[in-house]
């Protein structure tokens, strides 16, 4: 009988072991499930982190990229204007060497041309000083040195600068301005230390006012043979200021056409300098080619040796009149 006894106490111990060790597992079982489904979200918030990562990894390139191509094509912007201006230094080189050769070779033959072109002429130059104008306020000096260095002796020549800006207008007054080999260069100078005291500013130019300030400058004497001539230089025409419109330009071109034709002798170099500037707007440009077609000895360019060639030609025709 104990023993019987003393096997059922066993077979109790040993069912509640086997409870408890089942239990135990369960347990453990749950434990692990709860820990694989934690690693797996972790896995998860690890993964979208990785694309995040990826996909702005993705932009910064992108727009690393997009900055590069900017760059670039800015660079190349810019090469391009700077050969553009080199070209049009070596034409005003040229320029000078083909009038300084000619000037020589006529003066082996016979020493007498700065004496045979006769003329009196009055230009007075109208000049945009806007940021975007930097480059040609330096030509427009050389171009007058070069003009001052070759212009023929019995040429009397009167120069006027109206230099607009932004936040003003500066007038140098129409005064002679004499070969540099009869005056020491001193007229030169005067002309240039006006145009090394201004700055460019950046910002909108009002053309309407400065071409006013400009045909204002010329001498009001009846028809006495002088050759007027005014330049306008500059890479816009009205419409930057406010009110203007396309009948701005209009009326401003009937006013010069006006002025042109109110006596003998008058003419206009529409100097545009915004031709070789990227996107350029065709308004402008029909503005420049318009004011260009003020008279019949009006004209167009586009480099700072037009400033020589003009006023040579106005010389030459001015002579010939007069013979």
């Amino acid at each position: 009988m104990l023993v019987i006894f003393t096997f059922l106490i066993s077979e109790r111990k040993q069912s509640a072991e086997a409870a408890e060790q089942e239990d135990l597992n369960l347990r453990v079982f749950a434990i692990m499930q709860e820990r694989l489904a934690e690693a797996r979200e972790e896995a998860e918030v690890a993964t979208k982190r990785e694309a995040a990562a990826k996909a702005e990894t993705q932009k910064a390139n992108a727009e690393r990229d997009k900055a590069e191509a900017s760059r670039r094509a800015a660079e190349n912007q810019v090469n391009q204007i700077a050969g553009q201006l080199n070209q049009a230094k070596q034409d005003v080189k040229k320029a000078e060497d083909a009038v300084s050769n000619g000037r020589r070779d006529a003066a082996e033959r016979d020493g007498l041309l700065g004496e045979l072109i006769k003329a009196d002429i009055e230009v007075v130059i109208a000049i945009d000083y806007s940021q975007s104008m930097v480059l040609w306020h330096a030509e427009l000096k050389e171009s007058i040195e070069a003009v001052a260095k070759l212009f023929p002796r019995a040429t009397n020549l009167k120069v006027g600068v109206v230099a607009f800006s932004p936040t003003r207008i500066s007038e140098y007054p129409l005064t002679p301005l004499l070969p540099s080999s009869q005056d020491n260069g001193k007229s030169l100078q005067m002309v240039e230390v006006f145009l090394s005291g201004l700055s460019a500013v950046k910002g909108r130019v009002n053309v309407v006012k400065a071409v006013d300030s400009a045909t204002a400058m010329f001498s009001s004497a009846a028809d006495d043979g002088t050759q007027q001539i005014l330049m306008l230089i500059g890479d816009t025409g009205p419409g930057e200021m406010a009110g203007e419109t396309q009948q701005t330009s209009e009326q401003l071109l009937a006013s010069v056409k006006a002025w042109c034709s109110s006596r003998n002798g008058r003419r206009v170099l529409a100097l545009d300098t915004g031709v070789a500037v990227p996107n350029a707007i065709p308004e402008q440009r029909t503005f420049f080619e318009a004011l260009g077609a003020s008279s019949a000895h009006s004209s167009v360019g586009h480099h700072s040796h037009d400033v020589v060639r003009v006023l040579f030609e106005t010389a030459f025709q001015a002579a010939g009149d007069n013979q």
